[in-house]
């Protein structure tokens, strides 16, 4: 189902997703909305859209992104995700459990705890974009990611310096090659 209205001023057309509407619906209140004026109302028409058609009007959704770049991630984000949902046929219950975990994910998160920087990891997003970006040289050790550890901006520490910082404690010296 899907409600399209038409700008009086331009003749351009918007479709909105919408469950059992009513045959006409009120605009929205804001004046800075993208919506039909106050004297346009929604136009509500049945479509019956094949998957296909589904995921080509949502892979094109993002066909006036400005930003190139951003397009060719959403496009394809877009496209593998949908891809996904068909391979492993994701059920409604699992979809809702996924963004239950996601919006947990997001509550968990603060300044000083990034969850989806560690969800990354677990999932190898941050190695694969590491892997794709660092083109491993002969003899040379393959990069990485920085790590739970890493601190933008930290002090540098010579070879055999103190990392503790003169902390009280018995020292304990590490060697590697």
């Amino acid at each position: 189902m899907a409600a399209v209205w038409r700008g009086a001023e331009s003749g351009s057309s918007r479709t909105r997703t919408s469950p059992q509407p009513p045959t006409c619906l009120a605009p929205p209140a804001k004046a800075h909305s993208t919506h039909p004026g106050p004297r346009q109302c929604w136009l509500i028409k049945r479509e019956s859209l094949s998957q296909s058609q589904k995921h080509l009007r949502v892979v094109n959704s993002f066909a006036a992104t400005a930003d190139p770049r951003l397009r060719q991630l959403m496009q394809a984000l877009a496209r593998h995700l949908h891809a996904f949902i068909r391979d492993v046929r994701l059920t409604e219950p699992e979809w809702n459990t996924a963004i239950e975990f996601l919006t947990a994910v997001g509550h968990i998160t603060d300044d000083k705890r990034q969850e989806f920087i560690l969800l990354s990891d677990v999932l190898g997003f941050s190695l694969q974009t590491i892997a794709v970006n660092n083109e491993i040289r002969q003899g040379a050790t393959e990069a990485t990611v920085s790590g739970p550890f890493f601190v933008d901006n930290s002090p540098q520490i010579a070879l055999g310096g103190d990392l503790g910082g003169g902390a009280p404690g018995e020292p304990c010296w590490v060697e590697g090659r």
